[in-house]
């Protein structure tokens, strides 16, 4: 897989050769490849062939599919003790309510974020309120 930005090969690995004679089904290989740039220009796949003297190299590629993931969103994600998320009071219709380091936000709708801070802010620190659809 090689980065078009640098021009290098950000992953480069063999494919299984393992064949399922009764179903005669080929093996799927599975790579992930992280966003190495913010502008990068993308990437281009390789496949090569080696082959010793006059001895002839096949491929058989059925098919090659490459499918986006939410990579950074995935990376983000954060797993907090249940004993942070506070129920919505009752009649309130709030989708999010987190209280975590002193900080409670409530998230009540789509166009909403309410913040309170308990106690003194760091220079260093960020709060950041993402969604996306």
């Amino acid at each position: 897989l090689e980065n078009l930005t640098n021009r290098k090969a950000d992953l480069e690995a063999y494919l299984s050769k393992e064949l399922d004679a009764e179903r005669y089904i080929l093996n799927a290989d599975y790579f992930i490849q992280p966003p190495m740039a913010e502008d990068g220009l993308g990437y281009t796949l390789h496949f090569d062939n080696i082959s010793i003297g006059k001895q002839k190299t096949v491929n058989e590629l059925k098919k090659v599919t490459v499918y986006p993931i939410p990579y950074r969103f995935l990376t983000e994600l954060k797993i907090v003790q249940k004993s942070n998320i506070i129920p919505p009071s009752a009649g309130q219709n709030q989708n999010l309510n987190l209280k975590t380091n002193g900080i409670t936000i409530i998230h009540p709708n789509p166009s909403l974020y309410k913040v309170q801070i308990n106690g003194e802010i760091r220079s260093n620190e960020i709060l950041i309120l993402s969604q996306s659809y």
